[in-house]
This record gives C-alpha cells, sequence and structure tokens, in this order.
C-alpha cells in the first residue's frame, strides 16, 4: 500500500512540474502579457494556394459576374472556355478585339480579376467588352489557379483554355497579343480534342 501511495506522490509531482514548466512565467511587473487567441489554431493564417496542371480538371469556382449574375465554371461544361486572369479591368480592354474570333471558334471567353462586380459592370458598358468578366475580390480564385502574387497581393496575368469535359488543356503565365492567344486556343482546339 506504501508503494502504491509513493509510486502516487511520485506521478503527481512530476505531472505539476512539468505543468509549471509550460506555463508562461509573468513579469516583474505582475501583468500577463496579451496572447493572440488564433496562435495556436492551425489554420487561421492559411491561404489556399496551387496551380493546375494541363490533363487534369479545371477547379471549380462561383464568382459574380458583370452582369450580376453567378457563373459556376462547371455549369460550362460542354462549352470550350477561355479564362483571362489579370490584375484588373483595365488589362481586359485591349482583348475585345480577340473576341469574335473566339466565338467562330467555337469558345466562351470569360476575365477574372480582383475588382468589385459594381465596377465591372459599369466599365464593361463603357468599354463595350463582349465577355463576362468575374468579380475574383478576394484573390482565391486567382490563387487556386497559381496566378497570385500574395507578397504584392495582386492577381498575376495569365490564360487557362478548358475544353468541354472540363479538363485543362492550356495553361499559361504572364500577359500576350490577343492574335497570339487566340493562335494558341486554335491550336490548343486541334491539338486536344475533348474526351468524349
Amino acid at each position: 500500500m506504501k508503494a502504491l501511495v509513493l509510486i502516487g506522490l511520485g506521478l503527481a509531482c512530476a505531472c505539476s512540474l512539468a505543468l509549471a514548466q509550460e506555463r508562461p512565467k509573468t513579469p516583474a511587473g505582475g501583468r500577463t502579457p496579451p496572447t493572440d487567441v488564433n496562435a495556436n489554431l492551425p489554420f487561421t493564417r492559411l491561404r489556399v494556394s496551387g496551380h493546375v496542371s494541363v490533363g487534369e480538371s479545371a477547379p471549380d469556382f462561383a464568382l459574380t459576374s458583370s452582369t450580376g449574375r453567378e457563373v459556376v465554371l462547371s455549369r460550362l461544361r460542354g462549352d470550350w472556355v477561355l479564362l483571362c486572369f489579370a490584375a484588373g479591368r483595365a488589362e481586359f480592354a485591349g482583348l475585345d478585339s480577340m473576341a469574335a474570333d473566339l466565338v467562330e471558334m467555337g469558345v466562351r471567353m470569360i476575365g477574372i480579376c480582383k475588382d468589385k462586380p459594381q465596377t465591372l459592370r459599369p466599365f464593361v458598358q463603357r468599354e463595350g467588352i463582349p465577355f463576362e468578366i468575374l468579380a475574383d475580390m478576394t484573390g482565391e480564385v486567382s490563387e487556386i489557379y497559381g496566378l497570385y502574387d500574395s507578397g504584392t497581393s495582386l492577381a498575376q496575368p495569365g490564360f487557362v483554355v478548358v475544353d468541354r469535359a472540363g479538363i485543362v488543356r492550356l495553361a499559361l503565365q504572364g500577359a500576350a497579343p490577343a492574335d497570339q492567344i487566340v493562335g494558341l486556343t486554335r491550336y490548343t482546339m486541334t491539338g486536344f480534342p475533348a474526351r468524349p
């Protein structure tokens, strides 16, 4: 019996010593420093990030368009889709010339930028942009597609061609002239026919 009591006392002392070592010491002034309540939560400071690879399914998303409606990428299956990413709406003004060529090829063009939906509608109307622009205000969709610089909090320009089955067939980072984008899209469509 005495042995059990001694073992129990020994364990109690060891536990209290371990807890005392883990507990932060109070500073000399007697005040406890403020703590960050989220410091121990593992996901509080994480952002979604990624990249897309040719041959994989395009990551799905839902964003508000310049027309005010919600556009869900997976609902566009059955169409070839060209996703054009940009830092801001002004970058789309130079791409309106390629919209007619893409429509003739059977490709739906969609712009994606970090602007708010209420600023996109007047811009599209004023500039006569013939395609929808989606508002990615948080930059999360751009980041999922690997086109977001978290250091500067800016979306990067880039282009992603998605086939009728929702498979990525071309993914490029960087800006390009409108005629080159059309040419690359045309080549992609002939080189990678959609799966049945």
